[in-house]
């Protein structure tokens, strides 16, 4: 996992035109970095495969199972993790 980020301050006390740059290049790295990842972690797959490893892909109901079972951590740190946060890595599992 990998995240880009900046300082709230820093970032908005730049010019208008230059956040704007920075928030579009940052959706192109994001693109260009889940690529690449997707493409890795494609080829880490075959070698284990071709290594003699057995990989199982979870099905869509195993992962309901897993995403039931951890539910309730997103619930433990309200005051250590806000909710943005949380809200922000919801919608990056979608």
């Amino acid at each position: 996992m990998h995240i880009l980020m900046i300082n709230k301050k820093f970032f908005d006390e730049l010019p208008q035109n230059i956040q704007d740059i920075l928030v579009e290049s940052g959706k192109e790295a994001l693109d260009y970095q889940r690529k690449i990842s997707a493409e890795l972690e494609a080829k880490a797959k075959q070698d284990f495969i071709a290594a003699g490893i057995k990989v199982h892909d979870l099905t869509p109901e195993e992962k309901a199972k897993f995403k039931e079972a951890t539910k309730e951590v997103w619930t433990m740190f309200p005051d250590k993790i806000p909710q943005e946060l949380i809200d922000m890595l919801v919608d990056a599992q979608k």
